[in-house]
C-alpha cells in the first residue's frame, strides 16, 4: 500500500511545487520590475488623469513599495517550497525504510510548522484590514483607496483570499449600490467629502465582506492547524519522540474532507477568474494598461493570469497530497506502532 501511494504522490506534489515555484519567481521578479519602473519612469497625462489630482507621488512610492514587498515575499516563499519538497522527499523515503537525516527533517518540519502558522494568520489580518479600512473610509475616503491596494496585491500574495476577497467586494457592490458600481470611483478618485449615499453603500459593503469571507478564514485556520498536529505527529515518529500512539491515519482522513472542500473552493475560483477574463472584459482593462505603460501591464497580465495556474496547481496539489498523507499514516500506524509494541 506505501509503495502505491507514499512515493508516487511524493514525485507528483514535487513536480506540482515546482510550478509553483515558477509561478512565485516569476511574480516576484514581474512585481520588483513593475514598482520600479513605475517609480522611475514618468506616468502618461491620460493615466494620470483617470486616476485624480495629486495622487501621483502617492501611486509612485505605493509601487515600489508593493515591488519590493511582493518580491522579498516571493524569494521567501520560494525556499519555503523547495524547503517542502524535500520535506516530502524524505518523508516517502522514509516510509520505504531507507537512512535520513532526522535532524535535517526536524529542522525542516519546525520551518514548515511555522509557515503554516503564518497561512493562518496572514489571510486573517489580511481579510481584517480590508474590513476596518472599509468601515474607517466614510470618514476617512483615503482608507478606500488603500483597500483597494491591499486587495490588488492579496491577489498575487494570498491567490485564494486575494480573489474570494475582490469578488465578494465587487459582489456587495453590485447589490448595495443603487447606481453604477462605478460610484466606487467617487471614493477612489477625490479624497475629499463622500456623499451620503457612498457612505451607506460602503458600510452595507463593509458587512457583507465580512460575512461572506469571514468563514473562509476560520475554515483556513481550522484545516491548517490540523495540518501542522500531523507534521508534528509524524515529526516525533520519525525522530523517536513520540510518546504513546498517534492516530495519524484518522487526523488524514479528517483532513482529507477538508481537502476536497479546498478543491471545490479552488475550481470556483478558477471558473469565476475565467468568467471574470473573458465575459466580463477584464483582458480589455489589461489591454488598456498595456498602452500606458508596458512593464505595468504585464505585471498586472500575470496578477490576472497567474491566480488561474496557481488555482489549478493547487487542486493538482491537494488531490496528491491525500494518498500521501494516508500512506505515510498507514506506515506509521499499523507498520511503525506494531513494530515498536512488538
Amino acid at each position: 500500500m506505501n509503495e502505491n501511494l507514499t512515493m508516487p504522490a511524493s514525485e507528483a506534489i514535487g513536480k506540482g511545487l515546482t510550478a509553483y515555484q515558477v509561478v512565485v519567481a516569476l511574480g516576484a521578479g514581474l512585481a520588483l520590475l513593475a514598482g520600479m519602473w513605475i517609480m522611475l519612469f514618468p506616468l502618461s497625462g491620460e493615466l494620470i488623469g483617470s486616476l485624480g489630482s495629486g495622487t501621483v507621488s502617492l501611486i509612485k512610492f505605493g509601487s515600489a513599495v508593493t515591488g519590493l514587498l511582493s518580491a522579498a515575499v516571493g524569494t521567501v516563499f520560494f525556499f519555503f517550497l523547495k524547503s517542502l519538497r524535500e520535506w516530502l522527499t524524505g518523508e516517502a523515503q522514509w516510509t520505504y525504510g531507507d537512512n535520513i537525516n532526522s535532524i535535517q527533517l526536524d529542522d525542516t518540519s519546525s520551518s514548515i510548522g511555522r509557515w503554516l502558522s503564518a497561512g493562518q494568520w496572514l489571510p486573517t489580518v489580511f481579510i481584517g484590514s480590508i474590513f476596518v479600512l472599509l468601515l474607517f473610509s466614510p470618514v476617512q475616503p483615503i482608507a478606500l483607496v488603500v483597500a483597494f491596494t491591499i486587495l490588488s496585491v492579496g491577489v498575487f500574495l494570498f491567490p485564494a483570499f486575494g480573489m474570494v476577497a475582490f469578488l465578494t467586494f465587487l459582489l456587495a457592490s453590485v447589490f448595495s449600490f443603487s447606481s453604477n458600481t462605478l460610484t466606487l470611483l467617487e471614493g477612489v478618485q477625490n479624497f475629499g467629502v463622500l456623499s451620503n449615499e457612498v457612505k451607506q453603500s460602503l458600510l452595507q459593503v463593509s458587512l457583507i465582506f465580512a460575512g461572506l469571507n469571514i468563514p473562509l478564514v476560520v475554515a483556513n485556520w481550522w484545516g491548517l492547524q490540523r495540518v501542522k498536529s500531523w507534521v508534528l505527529g509524524v515529526t516525533k515518529q520519525f525522530t523517536r519522540r513520540a510518546r504513546g500512539r498517534w492516530s495519524l491515519l484518522e487526523l488524514s482522513k479528517k483532513l482529507s474532507v477538508w481537502f476536497t472542500a479546498a478543491q471545490v473552493l479552488q475550481g470556483a475560483l478558477a471558473l469565476l477568474l475565467i468568467y471574470s477574463l473573458i465575459v466580463r472584459g477584464a483582458i480589455g482593462s489589461v489591454l488598456l494598461l498595456l498602452t500606458f505603460n508596458p512593464m505595468a501591464g504585464l505585471y498586472v497580465a500575470f496578477i490576472a493570469v497567474s491566480p488561474l495556474v496557481l488555482y489549478v496547481t493547487t487542486f493538482l496539489l491537494l488531490q496528491w497530497t491525500r494518498p500521501f498523507m494516508q500512506g505515510v499514516s498507514y506506515y506509521i500506524d499499523t507498520f511503525l506502532n506494531k513494530q515498536q509494541s512488538a
